[in-house]
């Protein structure tokens, strides 16, 4: 068999297999790169939850202050229903 002018050809295709198969070991077994470990990704899980309690502890005791001091500043509601009355008693006298 004549294989005259194909051996470069044979080169680039064994090659071109060699990087795909390089790559794609690279690429699934995470390459070079530092991977946490089942344990660490737990751990900083954990302490991520606690510091989202923390932050929705202090938020619900700012609301809760805010509640109280809408509630302190509000004005009765009997007051309000006179004060309604006699402005339109005085509309209606006018």
């Amino acid at each position: 068999m004549i294989r005259k002018g194909f051996a470069l050809l044979e080169l680039v295709i064994v090659l071109g297999i060699v990087v795909l198969l390089v790559g794609g070991g690279f690429y699934f077994g995470g390459g070079l790169t530092n991977q946490k470990s089942t344990v660490q990704v737990g751990n900083d899980a954990a302490q991520k939850a606690k510091q989202i309690e923390r932050q929705m502890q202090i938020q619900a005791g700012q609301e809760n202050g805010l509640i109280d001091q809408i509630n302190n500043n509000k004005p009765s509601q009997t007051s309000t229903t006179v004060t309604t009355s006699s402005a339109t008693s005085s509309i209606i006298k006018q």
